[in-house]
């Protein structure tokens, strides 16, 4: 049975040719990433208001569809793929990440269950195994693929908080939070804003949280660290300060920390992969002795976004955190939906296998390795111009001072209003700055130069 604007045939005729348009403009859109602006002109964002309107009554065709998504949508892009693009930490896109998530979501699987998807709940643990051992972690270390840092965070604090409440005799999951012990909780000044995120959304509130002072590399000052007692704690650290790049000392803190059967937590968002790193592995001496940490594939691996990575050596107490059974579904203790939050959720593992894959193990410490050594040719630039650098750079984080404040945020806004790059502003203790995340695989030398001669005009024409 079918009627003017659900055809079921018509459906299947589309999918063939949709799909090659999209093919065909999407090349067209990764052809011209190198030569477009990063930011869209002010006539294409204004040109995105064509999308306001009322749902359409009747069907539209597939291809009509792909064609408005691109003539409209394209151009209004922020080019975050570009290699001109230092805002934030944002990795483009590896070739074979692209093509793999394309794929996936032809396969449209969902790997709740070995049952429902084994070919994506196979490739699930292979990337454990390949991620774990690149990544140099202890061989227990279990993973869970997320949408970002953020919800790996929240996950990991999720078992992290049950454990060491049920060390003191409160089990969480029978008696909820009310009442229970106060949990300690210890960060550092620096604290990225989404693991405190995460610590609000897992019930720890501000004033268990204590927050230690931090050096001018925006790491935990050791000679600060406060007694540990005997008491329920959780230790939140940093690999990858995201000013500075900056580690905090792992060996150290976790060391002190695990006398007292505290829960060690590393955020490393962009930091964990400096890891793979002959050259900057050393950066992360003793992270191995944390019990959990967080990291995206989006930013320095290079896969496509909506990817995050949970890790942790005690797999029973994430389990035992958010365990789910229902009659309807087939489980098997070895299912994903044991150690992640999501039931449903897309194959995310599919584009870090290809990822990996494409590059190897070496392939993935060169590229770091390309990203700092980039970093520090921004840098000698910046500074043989006479520009102020304000952090000791670490890993793939420079701060850059042009003067005052006030010229400083003018700076900014002229290089984003140009277009040809993009960078974001911060306020580094108490000095305002560009901030320059290099963290795309795109990136060269010839891309520096060219926004280097974009800087200095720039610095005349304010300046005069």
């Amino acid at each position: 049975m079918s009627n003017k604007n659900f055809d079921i045939n018509n459906l299947w005729r589309e999918k063939e040719e949709v799909l090659d348009l999209t093919h065909q403009v999407s090349k067209e859109f990764l052809r011209a990433l190198p030569h477009r602006n990063v930011l869209p002109s002010k006539e294409d964002v204004l040109n995105l208001e064509q999308f306001v309107y009322k749902l359409p009554e009747n069907a539209t065709n597939a291809t009509a569809i792909i064609k408005e998504l691109n003539t409209l949508g394209s151009p209004g892009t922020m080019l975050t793929a570009s290699p001109r693009y230092f805002g934030f930490v944002n990795g483009g896109a590896l070739p074979a990440s692209i093509a793999a998530m394309w794929l996936a979501t032809v396969w449209d699987q969902s790997p709740t269950m070995k049952l429902m998807s084994p070919t994506v709940c196979k490739l699930e643990k292979v990337v454990e195994e390949w991620i774990v051992d690149i990544l140099n972690l202890p061989s227990d270390t279990t993973c869970s693929y997320v949408t970002g840092t953020t919800t790996a965070d929240i996950l990991c604090l999720v078992g992290a908080r049950n454990y060491v409440l049920k060390k003191y005799g409160w089990d969480v999951v029978k008696k909820g939070l009310i009442g229970a012990p106060k949990i300690r909780v210890i960060v550092g000044e620096e604290v990225h804003t989404t693991m405190l995120r995460a610590l609000r959304v897992i019930g720890i509130g501000n004033e268990q949280i204590e927050k230690v002072s931090v050096n001018k590399a925006g790491v935990i000052d050791i000679t600060a660290l406060p007694r540990f007692n005997d008491e329920p704690t959780i230790v939140c650290l940093n690999a990858g300060n995201t000013d500075t790049g900056g580690f905090d000392d792992f060996n150290y803190i976790i060391d002190k920390a695990k006398k007292y059967g505290a829960w060690v937590h590393v955020d490393g968002a962009f930091g964990l992969w400096a890891r793979t790193s002959q050259h900057y592995r050393y950066l992360t001496k003793g992270i191995e002795k944390a019990d959990s940490w967080a990291t995206d594939g989006h930013k320095w691996l290079n896969t496509p976004y909506d990817s995050g990575i949970a890790l942790f050596r005690n797999e029973r107490a994430i389990q035992e955190s958010i365990q789910l059974k229902a009659n309807y579904l087939i489980q098997d203790s070895e299912d994903p939906m044991n150690t992640t939050l999501e039931t449903s959720r897309r194959a995310r593992a599919v584009e870090l296998w290809a990822a990996l894959k494409s590059l190897g193990k070496r392939g993935v410490s060169e590229m770091i390795d390309n990203s700092c050594r980039l970093t520090k040719y921004f840098e000698s630039q910046l500074k043989a111009a006479g520009f102020e650098i304000l952090n000791e750079v670490f890993i793939n984080q420079v701060m850059v001072s042009f003067g005052s404040s006030k010229k400083t945020k003018l700076m900014i806004k002229a290089i984003q209003d140009d277009g040809l790059a993009w960078f974001s502003g911060t306020n580094w203790q108490g000095k305002e700055a560009m901030r320059i995340s290099v963290s795309n695989w795109a990136t060269t030398t010839t891309d520096i130069d060219r926004i280097m001669e974009l800087i200095l005009k720039l610095n005349k024409e304010i300046k005069a």
